[in-house]
């Protein structure tokens, strides 16, 4: 009932909206400077399309960067959100003059929209996060404290564990089925496993846990993108979707409920100096870390060090998973 209110709105307030722009004529006395030029894309005035994707709650959107990608070339605009553009990038020599030797120009990034400043405690994260001195902190603490070549080795069993999982996974679906195995699954498991005890160490990271984070990361990759209607008239959307703003929240409140205790217990752990390095897991180094407010610094607030964590289990795990399956397709290819 709400998606179809929504789409009932959405194209009275598209066609209202053409309608009034093309009764407006270009003044011939002042001269507009014109916005900078976008790569090719669908047109603006075509609005029914971004606001009907925010109307639904999970799409197909690999389908629709496949088809732009077909129609537009390696770099396309989309306007996923109504009044502001998504820039996307489906070749790699582009993308790494883009990132890698044009990084400095594309490092800061807009404000974020209402869902993602609620659950990251408002960009307090490393993915959304304005490019400045807490940028900066957060970044610098994980790649010199988790990420560093030098302490990735204290995870070398966590990663054995999570290798012979997915190697008993592979063989049990092969003794069951047709000897086809999808491995999508199983490598997701597998990275999930790894980033929980690299955030929250090895004591913690229990099957239960780790299925747990797992589910609720899984929930709140499908929805996140139905929840950016929200941030259209919020006022307004805010009623209209009530049931999708009270999932949003509910789903804020698990990740709160999930995480916070796993970040108490490895406080717990750290002040009962048990003789573990006090940046031993992510966590631990996030308690230690000072971020810079005011002219001053504080420490991180819990909420804070919640949305990290999030972000920390939900970032590394599709991006290596899906690295792992074209290695193993490309593999496959050669052979």
């Amino acid at each position: 009932m709400e998606d179809l209110l929504y789409y009932s709105l959405a194209i009275a307030v598209c066609i209202a909206i053409i309608h009034l722009l093309s009764s407006l004529r270009p003044s011939t006395t002042t001269v507009t400077p014109r916005p900078p030029a976008l790569p090719p894309g669908p047109s603006l005035l075509s609005l029914i399309t971004p606001l009907l994707f925010l109307g639904r709650t999970n799409f197909g959107i690999e389908r629709v960067l496949s088809a732009a990608r077909s129609r537009y070339g390696p770099v396309f605009t989309l306007y996923l959100m109504p009044s502001r553009p998504a820039i996307f990038v489906a070749d790699h020599a582009v993308a790494h003059r883009a990132l890698v030797q044009r990084g400095a120009a594309f490092a800061d990034r807009p404000p974020a929209s209402l869902p993602f400043r609620i659950f990251s405690s408002g960009q307090c994260n490393i993915t959304s996060g304005a490019y400045g001195p807490l940028w900066r902190a957060l970044r610098h603490n994980l790649t010199s404290k988790v990420f560093h070549p030098s302490r990735l080795g204290r995870f070398a069993a966590a990663r054995r564990k999570a290798l012979q999982g997915l190697v008993a996974g592979v063989v049990a679906r092969q003794m069951r089925g047709d000897g086809v195995v999808v491995v999508e699954a199983l490598l997701h498991r597998a990275m999930f496993h790894i980033l929980v005890t690299m955030c929250f160490g090895e004591r913690l990271a229990t099957d239960a846990v780790v299925a747990a984070v797992e589910a609720l990361q899984r929930e709140f990759l499908t929805s996140v993108l139905g929840f950016q209607v929200l941030d259209v008239c919020p006022a307004l959307t805010r009623l209209l979707f009530r049931r999708r703003w009270k999932q949003m929240m509910s789903l804020r409140r698990r990740q709160e409920e999930l995480f916070a205790p796993l970040i108490r217990a490895c406080r717990a752990q750290r002040d009962a100096g048990d003789g573990v390095d006090d940046t031993t897991t992510y966590v631990d180094t996030l308690l230690g870390l000072q971020i810079p407010e005011d002219g001053g610094v504080r420490n991180l607030t819990e909420g804070e060090m919640v949305s990290l964590c999030a972000e920390f289990v939900a970032v590394g795990t599709d991006n290596t998973a899906t690295e792992a399956q074209w290695i193993i397709g490309d593999t496959t290819t050669r052979w």
